[in-house]
């Protein structure tokens, strides 16, 4: 029997394949796609926690995901480097709830900047969630990735006020 792939399962390919390969990845080095390998990515947890929020590319390229996703994992690595939790992006759970995380910043910046998906606009609006956020759930993320994202947005969402500037 042959398989055949679905459009959606070509784009997480081509992605999957961009973060394994591209120079500015921030998971470089760090993905695993053939087989399970600790303290890498596989192809299977990177495709799982890359479908629930699938919808909010709405027909985009590669490179276009690619693009936001990369911007927006390079607002994590220095607050996990900051909280001894740098090698913790390839954790399942941790890495889930990032991603879950993503459209909800990824509004924010929208509504902010357009379609300008670059670092200094997901850190705009990410800084305050990342001084707000408890190390231990980004060193030590228990439970599943649905109740750590729930936790997250919480987080993002404790600390909006409406004021001067």
């Amino acid at each position: 029997m042959a398989e055949t792939e679905t459009d959606v399962e070509a784009l997480l390919r081509d992605v999957f394949d961009l973060f394994s390969k591209s120079r500015n990845s921030p998971l470089l080095g760090l993905m695993s796609p053939a087989a399970r390998s600790r303290g890498k990515i596989s192809r299977v947890t990177f495709n799982t926690a890359l479908r629930p929020i699938w919808n909010t590319f709405a027909g985009n390229q590669a490179d276009f995901v690619y693009h936001a996703l990369n911007s927006y994992l390079h607002t994590w690595i220095p607050v996990l480097r900051r909280n001894d939790a740098s090698r913790n992006i390839t954790n399942p759970t941790l890495f889930r709830a990032i991603m879950l995380l993503f459209p909800a910043a990824a509004e924010r910046v929208s509504n902010r900047h357009g379609e300008e998906y670059t670092v200094n606009n997901f850190s705009e609006v990410l800084d305050p969630f990342f001084s707000r956020v408890k190390k231990s759930d980004l060193k030590q993320p228990r439970g599943s990735p649905v109740a750590l994202h729930e936790t997250f947005k919480r987080v993002m969402e404790s600390g909006f006020s409406i004021g001067r500037r």
